[in-house]
């Protein structure tokens, strides 16, 4: 396992609601966000998000200086699978449904949280990232979110290869993407 990556946490709650339901860090495995160093000879895993997220098998310590604009970071899988995991440093919180998140602002600026958006068919639920913008410190915050008193649901977002059904790609939904409300 990287010695880069012994701040992260080795496992990650999949969903608050879920709480028996884990991510677990794959020791073999890395993510390099952004274009992947010509150097890398790592072996390519899984291409994700059209190339933006590369999933590469060996150790990334001989590539932080080859990825200056890039992000490295750890890949997960949930325990009862292996599809790798990758953190966006996206956190999902869900607030009771008398609360809109809106109005959370301050709270989550206090421990260290901005809101990215929220969504447009639940107002009670925004997608946060840390103030740092890094997805070490998201994963850090997790804890903190959980524990606050209006907070129902927190779940981070992580990407992962498209399934193959029937020969054809499946391609990951964006939240904007879906509604309960046909005709949004």
């Amino acid at each position: 396992m990287s010695v880069l990556f012994s701040s992260y946490p080795g496992k990650i709650k999949a969903s608050t609601r879920d709480g028996d339901l884990w991510y677990v860090r794959l020791p073999d495995l890395f993510a390099v966000h952004g274009p992947v160093p010509s150097r890398c000879s790592s072996e390519i895993v899984n291409v994700i998000e059209e190339g933006k997220l590369v999933v590469c098998r060996g150790d990334p310590v001989n590539l932080t200086d080859a990825c200056n604009s890039s992000a490295i970071t750890p890949v997960y899988a949930l325990e009862r699978g292996d599809v790798p995991a990758v953190p966006s440093g996206l956190v999902l919180v869900r607030f009771g449904d008398h609360v809109k998140a809106d109005m959370q602002r301050n709270t989550l600026l206090q421990i260290g949280f901005i809101i990215d958006r929220i969504l447009p068919y639940a107002p009670h639920a925004a997608w946060v990232r840390s103030v740092e913008d890094n997805i070490h410190s998201a994963l850090q915050g997790i804890p903190e979110l959980e524990a606050l008193p209006e907070v129902v649901n927190v779940e981070p977002q992580m990407l992962m290869p498209a399934a193959q059904r029937g020969g054809h790609t499946a391609r990951i939904v964006k939240d904007a993407e879906v509604s309960n409300h046909p005709g949004e």
